[in-house]
């Protein structure tokens, strides 16, 4: 057991008190942060729009806690904020002494931890509010400090990775719910009277053991699982909901656990607005009017506290560049399609016409014109996918140096603008029970807070990589995700869907007992608006049983004919292999058609170790037919270029099966 824990418990530090009138008339509400040297500018800025928006019936006494290191210039600020506030407010500074010193920290801060001792710290206080330093208070506090929280041990808002409290059920049964602790209501008196300090002990001792890679709010939910009380929305509105109309139809998180009426009010005039990522001091790339309030709030108090100037991008134009980017890619490519079409038709028609006038020498004319269309339609296809594959660029990768170096498996996450999935499909690769894999996450040029979230856990994990890149396209962002790629077998998933946990484990077992160069298991479709899940099984997965088949097309077992994401390759095999990047979609059978020459033993088995969404807004369930036609041309044409004959006469057949589906929907 670890002293600077005991240290805490048991030997309070002393505090450094800064002394305020007390006003017996009002209604004392305890507020507590904690911070380190980094942390003190948004911490009083969030202190600033707290002690702003209160009601005059109202008496705030923070109390932060602060490592001693705490610099003094920092605590001279507190001192100005309380000379200010001194009528409405009272500060009370605290040193916490080598409290959790030994505790595993990752990139993060140790005072990360401290609001885990808020209720032995206030041993004369029954109820507390915590708030993180990323926090905006909009209205008085007395709302949400009067909630009864009855038996509950804390209460809090539900995290948008809400389903992730089924992960520590191995720690607590009761656990039926997962907040985010940025904000907290804290039953001070039930937590001192329930929980065993040495639960907490265990658990902050052992974070890296038991894969807690978001420390302090993953103990917070195993020690208060079955006695937490779902706070209203309105208590904590996240920032990733407000750059989207409608947010309740189109978001899953919203509709499972907060009616319409609550979640708009919520968004629409928040109490407490917590900044998740990015944040407003180092917000690259993110609408300035999401954070408006905070900017206007951080510049009138600047020079009163001796802050430095934000450095920050232009968003509005960041912005704005970047939608008319997105819709010239999507627009180009069918435009210049249907003019082609078009031309054909009107030349076709007039050589119809000039037949039937006997005009010869004119008709000729006409199919040499034809001709040259259709011959300068296969030069733009080449001509747009090399031009289009050297367009692409990485801007950074970010690697931990102490990165696995020999993974079993490298799971391969191509990301574009997918905030509102990603931490499920994160936590569902991070938390696999094979611990030897590398996570490398390729960020296709998201203009969403997609980028913040992957750094987020590249410093809670040294197992993750990420690779920032321009936006190439997903066969672009699999291709650069390779070239890095250590494991022995290579596993892809998509970043809107999610593994089971134990799906590394399970194939790379059949992969070794059978020597296998692709393992191919089953996958549960789910829909994206839908909370049922339905079973659905892969072209070829139709026994029960394990089936061995030798050799690629030789066996009948054609890759071609399914996508990658439920499939386990042996590096060796798919060396050489390779995504086209000039497609935006389709491009898994051009890579399997690679893969099928070199085959030796696949491998298919009846578990189902792979969840994929059916995104109804996404290019492959939707309708997009000229796109699906197009995209078959190219590998066709990409085919034929490399003298892959039989290659290119199998995919027509395989593709001439599958008009009727992609004509669906028009």
């Amino acid at each position: 057991m670890k002293k600077s824990i005991l240290f805490l418990f048991f030997l309070f530090p002393n505090k450094g008190i800064i002394a305020a009138e007390d006003n017996a008339t009002k209604i004392h509400i305890p507020i507590v942060y904690a911070t380190d040297d980094n942390y003190v500018m948004p911490t009083i800025v969030s202190m600033e729009s707290a002690a702003r928006s209160m009601n005059v019936s109202s008496f705030y006494e923070f109390t932060i806690l602060v490592p001693d290191e705490i610099k003094q210039e920092n605590i001279n600020r507190f001192e100005i904020f309380n000379d200010i506030y001194k009528d409405k407010c009272s500060v009370n500074l605290i040193k916490m002494g080598n409290a959790y010193s030994d505790c595993f920290t990752g990139q993060w801060a140790k005072c990360m931890y401290y609001r885990l001792s808020i209720p032995y710290i206030l041993k004369g206080t029954d109820k507390a509010i915590y708030l993180d330093g990323d926090t905006l208070v909009r209205h008085d506090l007395q709302e949400m400090y009067d909630i009864d929280l009855g038996d509950n041990l804390c209460g809090g808002v539900l995290e948008p990775g809400y389903k992730r409290y089924k992960i520590f059920k191995k720690f607590n049964e009761k656990i039926d719910k997962y907040i985010n602790s940025g904000v907290l209501l804290i039953n001070c008196h039930a937590w001192r009277e329930n929980i065993d300090k040495n639960d907490i002990i265990n658990l902050c001792i052992n974070v890296e053991k038991y894969k807690l890679y978001f420390p302090d709010q993953d103990i917070i939910n195993i020690i208060c699982g079955g006695r937490i009380k779902k706070l209203p929305f309105k208590f904590m509105r996240f920032n990733m909901f407000g750059n989207i109309e409608n947010e309740y139809d189109k978001c899953e998180y919203a509709k499972n656990n907060y009616s319409k009426k609550e979640f708009l009010e919520g968004k629409n005039d928040p109490v407490i607005m917590h900044f998740l990522v990015p944040k407003p001091w180092n917000s690259k790339g993110t609408p300035k009017a999401l954070y408006e309030e905070w900017y206007n709030l951080f510049y009138s108090i600047k020079n009163r506290y001796n802050f430095k100037t934000l450095e920050l991008q232009n968003a509005v134009k960041y912005k704005i560049k970047n939608f008319y980017r997105r819709i010239l890619n999507k627009i180009k490519m069918p435009i210049k399609i249907f003019l082609s079409i078009l031309i054909l038709l009107i030349l076709l028609y007039t050589s119809l016409i000039l037949i039937k006038n006997n005009k010869l020498r004119i008709v000729s004319l006409s199919f040499c014109f034809l001709y040259s269309i259709i011959l300068s339609f296969y030069i733009y296809s080449v001509f747009y996918r090399y031009t289009y594959r050297s367009t692409n660029r990485i801007i950074e990768t970010i690697k931990s140096e102490k990165h696995i170096e020999n993974p079993k498996i490298s799971v391969i996450i191509p990301v574009y603008n997918v905030e509102k999935y990603l931490r499920e499909c994160l936590d569902s690769v991070v938390n696999q029970t094979m611990n030897d894999i590398e996570i490398i996450c390729v960020n296709d040029g998201s203009t969403d807070s997609s980028l913040d979230i992957l750094k987020e856990y590249a410093t809670k994990d040294d197992r993750i990589i990420v690779i920032n890149q321009t936006n190439g396209f997903v066969g672009s962002a699999r291709n650069n995700g390779l070239k890095i790629a250590k494991g022995e077998y290579i596993q892809f998933v998509d970043s809107d869907d999610y593994l089971e946990l134990n799906a590394c484990e399970t194939a790379y077992k059949y992969a070794l007992l059978y020597n296998a160069d692709v393992v191919v298991f089953g996958y549960k479709n789910f829909p994206e608006q839908v909370g049922n899940v339905k079973n659905r099984r892969g072209t070829g997965l139709k026994y029960k049983e394990v089936n061995v088949f030798h050799g690629g097309l030789r066996s009948g077992i054609h890759l071609c004919e399914n996508a990658i994401w439920y499939k386990l390759y042996r590096h060796e095999i798919i060396k050489g292999c390779y995504f086209p990047e000039w497609l935006r979609c389709v491009g898994d059978g051009h890579f399997n058609f690679q893969v099928d020459k070199k085959i030796n033993t696949l491998v298919q088995i009846p578990e189902q170790l792979y969840n994929y969404r059916l995104n109804l807004n996404s290019i492959v369930t939707t309708g997009t037919w000229l796109k699906k036609v197009v995209n078959s041309f190219h590998i066709c044409v990409d085919l034929i270029e490399h003298n892959e004959l039989r290659f290119a006469k199998h995919y027509i057949k395989f593709n001439l099966n599958r008009i009727p589906w992609c004509f669906r929907g028009l």
